[in-house]
């Protein structure tokens, strides 16, 4: 992650010395992203302790969620906005996987809520505006249900994200845009699971780092 983020920030820093495109947003400085945001935690690992022992290899695994949510951009210049995106809260069920007991236990059902703060830099192609961006997140828990894992609290996080895509415009006013969003937060997620000897506390601690991909329309003022 770390090689990642140094990456990321070194691309942006590089950035505006390339001189083979100009920067898009000519319409006003307010623009959103109205979408259909997937949230795909497919790549989440978790580390489990039962009763003070910990559980060998990967414990859980997190269901995908589709929500509707905005992004709101301000340009600072024809080339660098800032970006936030805002969405419905997602829901993920955390599902027990491995030999080691958990396998296919509903263990808690969470809602949460993400939000991030981006810094953009645009491209232009004609219609074509590609863009490349990296910023902070903060995710809230807003709920958590118990199923088989019981008491059942997370810590709310603070993450990175990193963000590309493109907008293809039809006009000055809208457009069609796509994104693959990158989220690294990590999370510890604390209850009291059922055992053969009796409940006993169980912490995970989870790297969700999900996937975010969106589809949606561009609108600027």
């Amino acid at each position: 992650m770390k090689k990642l983020t140094f990456l990321f920030v070194a691309l942006l820093f590089l950035i505006p010395a390339i001189n083979f495109a100009q920067g898009g947003l000519e319409k006003g400085n307010w623009y959103f992203h109205p979408s259909a945001l997937l949230f795909d935690l497919g790549s989440a690992s978790t580390t489990t302790s039962i009763g003070g022992n910990e559980l060998p290899g990967e414990n859980f695994s997190f269901s995908n969620s589709t929500v509707p949510g905005v992004g709101i951009g301000y340009a600072v210049s024809p080339s660098i906005s800032i970006f936030s995106v805002l969405s419905f809260p997602p829901t993920t069920t955390a599902e027990g996987t491995g030999n080691n007991g958990l396998d296919g236990v509903t263990a808690a059902e969470v809602t949460y809520a993400p939000f991030a703060l981006i810094g953009i830099y645009h491209f232009k192609f004609g219609g074509f505006e590609p863009f490349i961006g990296a910023g902070l997140s903060y995710t809230a828990i807003l709920d958590v249900e118990d199923k088989a894992v019981v008491n059942v609290e997370a810590e709310n996080a603070f993450g990175f994200i990193f963000r590309g895509g493109v907008d293809y415009m039809f006009n000055d006013t809208w457009g069609a845009n796509i994104t693959v969003n990158k989220l690294f937060v990590s999370t510890e997620i604390t209850g009291t699971a059922p055992t053969q000897q009796g409940p006993a506390p169980a912490v995970v601690d989870a790297s969700l780092d999900p996937w975010i991909y969106t589809l949606g329309l561009v609108y600027r003022l």
